[in-house]
């Protein structure tokens, strides 16, 4: 052995985190180091996955809103097109009926 007493221990990283700015060891420092290190790189990934979700459910609801527009353009066109083909029919009865003067 080196010399080196190490400890060896579950702890969270929530206890890792919890640690006193007055230990001036070495070993502390690094450990508090790594704690801080890996803390930011969980809130990094986990705040990237969120924002994915949202901009995700964000583009469905988007989707959903484009396809009630698209419907309602369609219903709108559809019945435009039905009052057209009637004032066309209507017309097309009036020109070809007997002339009353």
């Amino acid at each position: 052995s080196s010399g080196i007493n190490a400890e060896y221990g579950d702890y969270t990283l929530s206890s890792l985190l919890d640690y006193n700015k007055s230990d001036k060891k070495e070993r502390v420092f690094e450990v508090s180091l790594f704690a801080e290190v890996l803390c930011e790189m969980f809130q990094r990934h986990f705040a990237l996955l969120i924002l994915k979700a949202l901009i995700e459910a964000d583009g469905e609801s988007e989707e959903q809103e484009d396809e009630k527009v698209g419907k309602r353009i369609r219903k709108d066109s559809l019945t435009s097109d039905a009052i057209r083909k009637d004032s066309e029919s209507d017309k097309t009865e009036t020109s070809s009926g007997p002339d009353t003067k």
